[in-house]
């Protein structure tokens, strides 16, 4: 095939993916504005998935006849179990538009899960509270200490839970109420859960914290020290926001290598957490940042093993 053939047939690919974003925006959710499917990397260069997908010989025709023939979600090359799952969807969506075919082994199942995630997906945008998060504050508000709920951090922090839900963490004016609510519903949810019921800790991975806040998975893991500053050093999560100049996805140059912003942003962060730690130990011994400690107690250990490793450095 020649490089003009391969160029057609990821264009077609790219087009093919517009459609299906299109189509699952309209229908199910809001759009992200980030590339989709996301880009991989391929012997270390960055390239489309529609082109990783045609260099591998994985053609449109391929995909969507991949599609009809599943009678249940698959995983494609170069693509996420999540966006598989919407290109799926999608294809089984549109040939319920066209003529009917004959139906083989295993079609009456994909036909109940097609219309089981159409119903659940239908759902999910009527609910928006409820697309990936499973803590429903505002029932159990009462059960809080009377003293606590008529606290001023308590009030702030419940204000901010109940800010508007988005899914992802995007460097633009919404980051900063996007990260509060989060905050918010996870030191509240560690405080009901363990402090007032007693019941065990929970195991917090990026799936409980999704679970929680209604982030996405996927985005957590970069900003795990905004959530140790934003309480009361949010003018540095600004700062460093500004500093890297784009979204958290672009990547850029530094120190001749290729490096996303996210982890530029991530690492900024640590510095300033490491350098309040070093002026003053009890930096981050509020009692809600407490739970933050307790959420993300690698993130936390790590950073006291640096402040320890550069004070005893800095004595010698």
């Amino acid at each position: 095939m020649s490089v003009a053939q391969r160029a057609n047939q990821a264009n077609e690919i790219g087009r093919y993916f517009a459609d299906v974003q299109k189509w699952d925006v309209d229908n199910y959710g809001v759009k992200v504005k980030v590339a989709w499917p996301a880009n991989v990397k391929i012997m270390g260069n960055e390239t489309s998935v529609a082109a990783a997908m045609v260099a591998s010989g994985y053609t449109l025709k391929k995909l969507k006849q991949v599609c009809l023939e599943s009678a249940a979600p698959l995983r494609f090359p170069y693509m996420t179990i999540s966006d598989s799952h919407t290109v799926w969807l999608y294809e089984r969506s549109q040939m319920k538009r066209g003529k009917k075919r004959k139906a083989n082994d295993g079609d009456s199942l994909g036909s109940n899960l097609l219309e089981f995630e159409i119903a659940r997906r239908k759902k999910i945008q009527k609910e928006p509270e409820k697309r990936q998060e499973s803590f429903e504050l505002k029932k159990i508000l009462r059960e809080f200490p009377e003293a606590m709920r008529n606290s001023h951090n308590f009030k702030i922090i419940y204000k901010w839970a109940c800010y508007p839900y988005r899914k992802q963490l995007t460097n633009n004016s919404d980051y900063e109420n996007t990260l509060k609510r989060a905050f918010g519903r996870a030191v509240l949810y560690r405080e009901y859960v363990v402090t007032l019921k007693g019941l065990p800790e929970p195991h917090w991975d990026k799936h409980k914290i999704s679970e929680i806040t209604g982030l996405s998975p996927d985005c957590v893991k970069s900003h795990k020290g905004s959530f140790f500053l934003i309480m009361f050093h949010v003018d540095d999560v600004d700062k460093h926001r500004a500093d890297i100049g784009g979204g958290f996805r672009k990547q850029v140059e530094e120190n001749n290598k290729k490096v996303y912003n996210d982890s530029r942003f991530h690492r900024m962060n640590r510095e300033k957490i490491v350098e309040y730690l070093k002026e003053d130990r009890k930096a981050f011994s509020n009692h809600y940042i407490k739970h933050i400690r307790k959420i993300f107690p690698k993130f936390w250990n790590d950073v006291k093993t640096q402040v320890r490793k550069e004070l005893e450095a800095s004595e010698e």
